[in-house]
């Protein structure tokens, strides 16, 4: 499976709708695509796919389609505990929310972040990057959503570089809290990791 997706949720901020946003991601070579029922993007999924595969952009057997549990992941929410036990039990973790979205839901502590800045600055790159290289750099693959072409396009460049030790220790600092309470139907708490 491909160490980076991309997220179905519906952008509502956005002009382009999921399907388009699925088929502009095909383009440029995502073949890891999350979603979950909660989204109500499934169909359109669905269709994006069967289109991209009508159109001989990409085979059935290169696509993964993931789903979750309510498994957010994050600089803010790095879920070690969950990490050590998918590790050592071969389950692979797939992070979603990886770069802290919600702006509704209060500061994002992941962008908006000053020392993430100063990291990502240091090497050249985005917060965005700093933030899936980590996730990257611990084994975990990652499902940011982006109907930008631009930003998806960046959120794949993240390979031919490091964090380097002292970044690690940087990253260690952030406070952890999770954006995301959990699914309303049915609770699941046993599911979190809540040992900061």
């Amino acid at each position: 499976m491909p160490v980076i997706g991309m997220g179905s949720a519906p952008d509502f901020t956005c002009k382009k709708d999921t399907k388009e946003a699925i088929i502009e991601a095909i383009k440029q070579g995502y073949r890891h695509f999350d979603t979950a029922a909660a989204y109500g993007s499934e169909q359109a999924l669905g269709e994006a796919l069967n289109e991209a595969i009508q159109l001989g952009l990409v085979t059935r057997e290169h696509l993964f389609v993931t789903s979750k549990l309510w498994v957010e992941m994050n600089l803010a929410w790095q879920q070690k505990k969950l990490r050590e036990f998918c590790s050592a039990n071969g389950i692979v973790l797939t992070a979603f929310s990886p770069l802290r979205k919600g702006a509704s839901r209060g500061s994002n502590e992941v962008m908006e972040n000053d020392m993430l800045k100063e990291i990502a600055d240091g090497h050249g790159k985005s917060v965005a990057q700093v933030s899936l290289r980590w996730l990257y750099e611990q084994g975990i693959t990652f499902v940011p959503k982006s109907y930008d072409k631009q930003r998806m396009n960046q959120n794949l460049h993240i390979f031919d570089w490091a964090l380097t030790k002292e970044d690690h220790q940087k990253i260690d600092q952030i406070k952890q809290n999770r954006l995301i309470p959990g699914p309303t139907k049915p609770s699941l708490n046993d599911l979190w990791d809540d040992e900061i």
